[in-house]
């Protein structure tokens, strides 16, 4: 509950301008590498490869980010009527990311 709580002041300072969060808060696998332009960092944010891989195993299902096609269970996002792709939905795939990424834990030792 405490971590909800502070997740949400965060948010609150973010949206209120108390916080900036630039292009070096976010991390290379976010970024497709071929379109990336430091002048402007929105430019292939949240079009990492990876990124996008995982985003297909979560909401269209395993056999969608690979190119052989095999059938299976139904993806989670058929499962939660979801049609389209939003933002939160990347970012959520973002998340997992960065949560199950070994190297990142290495980094805080």
């Amino acid at each position: 509950m405490r971590w909800l709580m502070m997740s949400r002041a965060f948010r609150a300072h973010v949206l209120a301008g108390d916080i900036n969060i630039n292009a070096f808060d976010w991390p290379i696998f976010c970024y497709d590498e071929s379109k990336y332009d430091p002048q402007n960092p929105k430019q292939g944010l949240l079009q990492g490869h990876f990124l996008l891989c995982v985003y297909c195993h979560i909401f269209t299902g395993p056999s969608s980010t690979f190119e052989k096609k095999t059938k299976g269970q139904l993806p989670c996002g058929a499962l939660n009527g979801l049609s389209k792709p939003t933002p939160e939905m990347i970012g959520y795939a973002a998340i997992i990311v960065r949560v199950c990424d070994p190297l990142y834990y290495q980094s805080l030792a």
